[in-house]
């Protein structure tokens, strides 16, 4: 269902129902304030703490140290933060006694779910189970990339049947954990399989229909922002000129990624691109897409660094004053300037300034200290 006809039907629902209580569970943020009246609340779901990971961990029988300690290393700790991986990933260490690098990590999913698949095909005694297996896989992908431009989740079954007319293809996909029905509806049996499988067929594709596809018929307005988490995917399995079109479209794109594809120069330029905007539209840089430690750890360099101390000596105004100071606090390193930094922040604390400037020179003060 599209998102403008949710709202509208939802807020229909409510006003019908003024006395019951309902609730919506959405992966992205939709809401805006005062859309249902004052009787709807907008609650954020928060991670997992390192609490709630430990005690999952050791229920599953296995040695939190050994295990954390791989996933540090494999740059996995945020992502075992959301119960999906934390789950597959325990799994997983079960199995292997190892988990996968962080840009192999949905493909290794996947491929474990496509082997169990593969097991119950063979069950079945038919001789060509590998063959139709590979089949089912380009099936899903198939489905996967359809349902995400139609932005929904599930199918019905007569959404189903148009889009895959083969009964024999469909009976195949019968054998596959990852595509269940559930309440009716045919779906995956989580949204981040269908995303991976979706980009995956994307990766097969020249970059005129990649574009086509993600930005809606319409390359010039940019990719659309559904097609966010399926672009993520898509960039731990494509290289070449559809990389370096989805690096100029959105680089937060590119923030999970391993950064050594990426060089520092580039990284630099992405990050300075980003600052020229904020002071052109006297934008805090923090309000942007993307968390402030993720772009300052993505390109900080000398360049970088050495232009917020210029611009914290002389800033072109308050909000870039504000803005140089809370970026350069996540700096992390600073290239040789650290004593310059510090007599900079000072003179910033021996000014004039509104409270919230001299407690982020302060917290600047003591990460470089």
């Amino acid at each position: 269902m599209h998102k403008q006809n949710f709202l509208k039907q939802a807020a229909l629902y409510q006003q019908e129902n003024k006395e019951a209580r309902f609730l919506i569970s959405t992966r992205n943020h939709f809401y805006r304030a005062g859309l249902f009246g004052e009787a709807f609340e907008a609650v954020w779901m928060q991670p997992l703490t390192e609490s709630d990971i430990e005690c999952y961990v050791t229920e599953m029988g296995i040695l939190y140290d050994n295990w954390k300690r791989q996933i540090e290393e494999r740059r996995l700790s945020t992502v075992v933060e959301n119960p999906f991986y934390l789950v597959e990933l325990c799994q997983l260490y079960l199995e292997c006694g190892k988990v996968p690098d962080r840009d192999q990590l949905m493909q290794t999913l996947t491929e474990r779910k496509l082997g169990q698949d593969l097991d119950k095909y063979r069950m079945t005694g038919k001789l060509d189970f590998e063959e139709n297996i590979e089949k089912a896989k380009l099936l899903l992908e198939r489905l996967a990339v359809a349902m995400h431009a139609m932005d929904t989740r599930v199918l019905t079954e007569f959404e189903y049947e148009r889009l895959i007319a083969s009964a024999a293809e469909r009976e195949l996909l019968k054998y596959s954990g990852l595509w269940v029905l559930r309440d009716g509806n045919w779906q995956f049996m989580h949204n981040n399989f269908g995303e991976y499988l979706a980009a995956k067929y994307l990766a097969g594709c020249p970059l005129d229909q990649v574009q086509e596809l993600v930005c809606l018929g319409h390359p010039e307005l940019g990719v659309s922002r559904n097609w966010h988490h399926v672009l993520s995917y898509l960039l731990s399995i494509c290289d070449g000129e559809i990389w370096d079109w989805l690096l100029q479209q959105d680089f937060t794109l590119f923030l999970d990624t391993d950064w050594n594809r990426i060089s520092p120069s580039d990284r630099s330029a992405i990050l300075l691109r980003e600052w020229e905007k904020s002071k052109q539209l006297h934008a805090w840089i923090h309000h942007q897409n993307y968390r402030l430690s993720d772009l300052a750890e993505f390109g900080m360099g000398y360049e970088v660094f050495r232009l917020l101390l210029g611009e914290i000596r002389e800033p072109q105004d308050e909000i870039s004053l504000k803005n140089a100071i809370l970026l350069l606090g996540y700096s992390p390193d600073t290239y040789g300037c650290e004593k310059e930094a510090r007599d900079i922040l000072w003179a910033v604390l021996q000014s004039d300034q509104e409270p919230w400037v001299y407690e982020r020179a302060i917290i600047a003060l003591l990460i470089f200290s």
